[in-house]
């Protein structure tokens, strides 16, 4: 079951030996959202960041989200903070699937805080090691802070959506940067 991300009310009450139920309670939960919001989509007023990119997929290969800035800095698997001022802060947050050891959503999120340097990045998506699967389809979306509705508020607004897939023979075991998306 796909519960969406946001606010949500969730109904528990406990069974004794025989199934009786007890007293029904609601509890209010908070289910994030796939990409970093810093909770804002339970909370309006929470600050999202300024930039999110994001990659998933839908399978247990090692597929690898890599972003090169105008000046040539680079924020990657092995460069996890970037390695220069012209990537702006930016952060990986994880390295999923890393050696085919599957890691629970397979995804991989860059994220800013604070909106990066201007200029042209090239975004990258590598198939470290295709894990034995045939190919890997993928989605690459950019998400981007906005005001909200009211006063005070935000919200994160996805501004490009690519899919595509790399066949199992495109792995490469990190020896280049893979495939341009944008």
């Amino acid at each position: 079951v796909r519960v969406p991300p946001g606010l949500q009310r969730l109904s528990v009450a406990a069974f004794d030996a025989v199934g009786r139920s007890g007293t029904q309670r609601e509890l209010e939960l908070c289910v994030r959202a796939p990409t970093s919001d810093n909770l804002n989509v339970c909370d309006p007023t929470l600050e999202p960041p300024a930039l999110v990119v994001s990659l998933s997929w839908d399978d247990d290969a090692d597929l690898d989200l890599e972003i090169v800035a105008p000046d040539g800095s680079v924020v990657n698997r092995a460069n996890t903070r970037g390695n220069g001022p012209g990537i702006g802060g930016a952060q990986l947050e994880r390295d999923a699937n890393s050696s085919c050891v599957r890691s629970g959503v397979p995804r991989e999120n860059v994220v800013w805080n604070e909106p990066p340097p201007s200029g042209d990045y090239a975004v990258y998506v590598n198939l470290h090691d295709a894990c034995n699967e045939p190919s890997s389809w993928f989605e690459l979306s950019r998400w981007e802070r906005a005001a909200g509705e009211n006063d005070g508020e935000f919200r994160q607004v996805e501004t490009l959506r690519i899919a595509g897939a790399l066949p199992g023979l495109a792995a490469n075991g990190g020896a280049t940067r893979g495939t341009v998306l944008t």
